[in-house]
């Protein structure tokens, strides 16, 4: 996990938070690259590979999201919600790309919002 955060940081430093990028085809790509690591690693929970494909599914999420992509931006965020991809739950990175995703005109991230989930986690 230490290397996973580690790799997701150094992207991170990359990528400014007020002014991402616009959508493109190749974020796009990405984003259904990351599903497929994701559906590998549901698939064959049980490889010794699942670092590898947890850490291309957040590689290419994050780089989607960055680019502005509106779906991928709502994954990372559930990825922070619920700790997955070898992410720690990190309810201030949840909210921040759920907003990114809302304000890009994801429905399903502005209805997580306008939720009981967010009296009870993000008030």
């Amino acid at each position: 996990m230490f290397k996973i955060h580690n790799l997701f940081d150094k992207f991170h430093l990359l990528v400014s938070d007020d002014q991402l990028p616009i959508q493109s085809t190749e974020a796009m790509d990405e984003f259904l690259e990351a599903q497929h690591y994701q559906d590998l690693l549901q698939q064959h929970p049980e490889q010794t590979l699942e670092y590898n494909y947890q850490r291309n599914a957040l590689w290419n999420y994050l780089s989607a999201a960055s680019r502005g992509y509106p779906d991928a931006q709502y994954q990372l965020a559930l990825c922070y919600l619920n700790g997955q991809l070898g992410l720690n739950q990190d309810l201030i990175q949840a909210k921040k790309w759920l907003q990114l995703a809302a304000s890009n005109g994801h429905l399903p991230a502005q209805d997580l919002l306008d939720s009981q989930f967010q009296q009870t986690y993000f008030s």
